[in-house]
């Protein structure tokens, strides 16, 4: 076989040549030899032996693993493909790889016989020869010039938009005086994200990630090229009365140069068809062909009611500070816009999200997860097409109503649904940890990191299946860079404390535990703590926390799975026991790791432990 063809591609092996479209796509000769192999075998893995031998020379003292891996990545981003979702390279661990797209060998006879890219005008169906008139020579004449155009045309831009299949959406700037309508750019550019990453030909930059860049005067090239994508959206929104200006600029990263820019005037009302507008012309102008199940996603509007739709917009603007009082405010907002239009699926999916994480540790679950669990069903009902929902009822099932093969499943539709919604693979990258399914879940995770390099939560939760299987010192070194990025993440603080724990290094241990509560808002329970380990040791000091702990639990609600935790690393079996059969009974959510987390090792030879794990279903 010297030609194939596979999806929208075509590979001269002789000649060495890659097409997309009739158009050759620049690749470097080691890339090329790797497809070469790969589709003279279509189906069967290439091992990497294979591949060392054949395009590596023995006397070139390189490291052949790194070599070979950028190689492989050089391919795919030629391709536009991916090692988390391929549709072309396969990746078959410790093996090599495996070409899954089909393939067709291309003959002389049939390409000259098949309408293409590079050669149109045979996709004009064959006439009688006219008679030779000089009028029929001018329509000749037109037809090829006007041919000659389109192609020429098609030919420049494709060119200048060869090889983008990334993008970041920077946060929308806040040209109004009123800082209250902080909300309407943060929401509108995270409705833009949203769209877009519902196409699979497309890797769109997760919120959390581009969020880190608001209100920092930094180049938006310098961005693109920190994050790894070929084109960076910007734009400022601005609000007088019934007025929205919106004003967007789409800029290639390489060079620098203008892709699109176009400027929105509306009516407030019409908030929503901007975001669907803007969306659609960055898929129109990266030439994406959308087909029409994606073309409707990108168009659907999720209410019609403009007041609804602010007040969603008010809701995610909450939500996203993930504290206890901004999801308390988040859902309230997100109550007012399902009382303006019943009929919204996406405030019921943030409901359900708001419930949820409330109940996870901060209120008691049997009050927060039946309401969440109602929200996401609501939204279903209303829309089953909404991957946000889907994700929802798959934290409910697997948090609280530990319904693994229902999580599962649900997971698994929402990333069907909508293959760039990062929380989808976070969320089930994490379900696949508490089933001590590694492999599988550092691959959901990787691609979350992919999507949402900068979130925070998914980088420390990346750690955890290294974490969970006595790699301590590789976890370490993700939270240590988790806190690098922000020093008053707490979550990070509280794994490291552990990790460090593991490795029985008390005093990095209870420095970092100092340091949570004090984020936490417990300074006098901090220094009571610090204060017990300095005259007492570390038994002391984790004593001192539980005390406190306990006199808490008098004013508020404190999860037994806590105290349950506490008693643990004391070493006091028995109390420890009684208070994870409490964290069963409520249905406490941290449950769900009781498989996988190491700091229950001392209870595992115990038959209580085994019938714990029992009844859940996790043996």
């Amino acid at each position: 076989m010297e030609r194939a063809r596979f999806g929208i591609f075509e590979a001269d092996l002789k000649a060495g040549e890659l097409r997309r479209q009739g158009l050759k796509v620049r690749l470097q000769a080691q890339p090329f030899g790797i497809l070469a192999m790969l589709l003279e075998r279509p189906g069967e893995i290439v091992s990497r032996e294979e591949l060392r031998q054949r395009l590596w020379s023995a006397d070139v003292f390189v490291d052949f693993d790194q070599g070979l891996n950028k190689a492989i990545n050089k391919l795919r981003d030629a391709l536009g493909d991916t090692a988390e979702n391929p549709r072309f390279i396969e990746t078959v661990p410790k093996k090599g790889y495996r070409f899954i797209a089909p393939v067709s060998p291309i003959s002389d006879e049939s390409s000259a016989d098949q309408p293409t890219a590079s050669n149109p005008a045979l996709s004009v169906q064959a006439e009688p020869r006219p008679r030779k008139t000089y009028r029929n020579a001018v329509v000749v004449c037109s037809v090829a010039l006007a041919l000659a155009l389109s192609v020429g045309l098609g030919w420049l831009w494709t060119r200048q938009n060869d090889g983008i299949y990334s993008v970041a959406v920077l946060p929308l700037v806040n040209s109004s005086s009123d800082a209250s309508l902080e909300y309407l750019g943060d929401g509108l550019t995270e409705s833009i994200i949203n769209n877009l990453s519902q196409l699979d030909t497309l890797k769109v930059m997760a919120r959390s990630t581009v969020f880190h860049y608001k209100e920092k005067e930094t180049d938006p090239r310098a961005i693109g090229q920190a994050l790894g994508v070929q084109a960076v959206l910007t734009g400022r929104v601005f609000q007088l009365g019934d007025k929205l200006v919106v004003d967007t600029e789409l800029i290639k990263v390489s060079d620098g140069s203008q892709l699109w820019g176009e400027q929105y005037n509306r009516k407030t009302s019409d908030v929503f068809a901007v975001q669907e507008e803007i969306a659609l012309q960055i898929a129109s102008r990266l030439k994406i062909k959308l087909t029409g199940e994606q073309q409707r996603l990108l168009s659907r509007r999720t209410t019609v009611n403009g007041e609804a739709y602010q007040l969603y917009l008010r809701g995610r603007f909450y939500f996203n500070k993930r504290t206890d009082e901004g999801l308390l405010r988040a859902a309230d907002y997100f109550r007012q816009a399902i009382a303006y239009d019943p009929n919204y699926a996406l405030a019921y999916a943030g409901l359900a999200d708001c419930y949820g994480l409330l109940g996870f540790e901060s209120y008691p679950p049997k009050e927060y997860f039946p309401q969440a669990q109602a929200m996401a069903t609501k939204a279903l009902q209303l829309d089953d097409q909404l991957a946000e929902a889907h994700t929802s009822l798959a934290m409910i099932k697997a948090l609280y109503e530990w319904d693994w093969t229902g999580a599962e499943s649900e997971f698994r539709r929402a990333i069907e649904l909508n293959p760039g919604y990062s929380t989808a693979h976070h969320w089930y990258g994490i379900h696949l940890e508490a089933m001590g399914r590694f492999d599988e879940s550092r691959r959901e995770l990787q691609r979350a990191l992919e999507l949402d390099p900068l979130s925070l939560i998914i980088n420390i939760n990346s750690a955890y299946p290294n974490h969970y299987t006595h790699q301590y010192d590789a976890a370490i070194a993700i939270y240590r860079k988790t806190i690098e990025m922000d020093p008053n993440f707490a979550w990070a603080h509280d794994d490291l404390m552990l990790a460090y724990e593991q490795q029985g290094k008390t005093r990095e241990a209870i420095q970092e535990a100092v340091i949570l509560l004090r984020l936490s808002g417990e300074s006098e329970l901090a220094a009571a703590v610090q204060s017990a380990y300095s005259t007492g040791g570390y038994h002391a000091a984790l004593e001192r926390w539980l005390a406190g702990m306990q006199e808490q639990a008098k004013i508020r609600y404190v999860s037994p799975i806590k105290i349950a935790q506490l008693y643990t690393r004391l070493g006091s079996k028995d109390e420890a026991f009684a208070w994870l059969e409490k964290s069963y009974a409520e249905h406490c959510a941290p449950m769900v790791y009781l498989k996988v987390d190491p700091r229950y090792d001392s209870l595992r030879n115990d038959s209580r432990f085994s019938g714990l794990l029992t009844k859940m279903k996790l043996q």
